[in-house]
């Protein structure tokens, strides 16, 4: 995936192009996106020891006189059926966050977020300012969809 940087990673330049409250929302979103990122990677790994105490749980009740490790292993897939639960659980709440944020961050560039009194491309550069350096499209799909 994509490396994003930090919030606190963005150059003085950046912030001196473009206003003050698209420069924080953005940030904002570089740093839900590095949560989302982050989370998935969570849920995988999860997901694969969910996978490997599944198969423990399944397989463990056929060696004869192992009745309570297929007790321990079924326990064992359970609590982690549920520790991936909450984990996937938090992977959902921060892609509904994600969604909401790129929304708002559309809706300010639809607006307009600059003080010009004629027409302007400002929206238009920093859409393509955003898509070069950070390969994130500001130009209405959802991210995490394409």
């Amino acid at each position: 995936m994509l490396w994003l940087p930090l919030p606190n990673q963005i150059n003085e330049r950046w912030q001196q192009d473009f206003p003050p409250v698209i420069v924080r929302l953005f940030e904002e979103y570089l740093r839900r996106w590095e949560e989302l990122r982050r989370a998935r990677k969570r849920e995988a790994l999860w997901l694969i020891l969910l996978t490997l105490t599944g198969a423990l749980a399944l397989f463990v009740p056929w060696l004869p006189g192992h009745l309570w490790g297929s007790i321990g292993g079924f326990g064992l897939a359970l609590a982690v059926f549920y520790r991936y639960r909450r984990v996937s659980s938090q992977v959902y709440h921060s892609f509904v966050n994600l969604n909401v944020l790129h929304h708002h961050l559309l809706g300010k560039l639809e607006v307009g977020f600059c003080n010009h009194v004629g027409p302007c491309e400002c929206a238009d550069e920093f859409r393509h300012h955003v898509w070069r350096k950070y390969h994130i499209s500001l130009y209405g799909d959802p991210p995490g969809m394409g």
